[in-house]
């Protein structure tokens, strides 16, 4: 039987997995759809967008990917992002 410790720690492990794997999924979206096609399939408000723009910038600037921080800002601050091969 686990102790409360190690259950912590089991779902702490399964959520940093699903954290990386929905980050990793959305920012595939947002090159495969576009920014256009990705800002406007969503439902959510433009503060929404816009934090989770932020979220993507914050969890890749940690994985030390700055070309898709940079990719990110750029649709963030609606700068023509069609010179980036990703």
């Amino acid at each position: 039987m686990l102790t409360p410790e190690q259950k912590r720690r089991e779902l702490m492990k399964a959520f940093n997995e699903d954290y990386i794997n929905f980050m990793e999924s959305s920012f595939k979206d947002l090159v495969q759809f576009g920014p256009e096609k990705w800002t406007t399939s969503y439902t959510l408000s433009y503060s929404d967008k816009i934090r989770q723009l932020d979220s993507l910038i914050d969890y890749f600037s940690e994985c030390e990917e700055y070309e898709k921080c940079q990719y990110i800002l750029d649709v963030k601050n609606n700068v023509n992002i069609s010179r980036y091969m990703l």
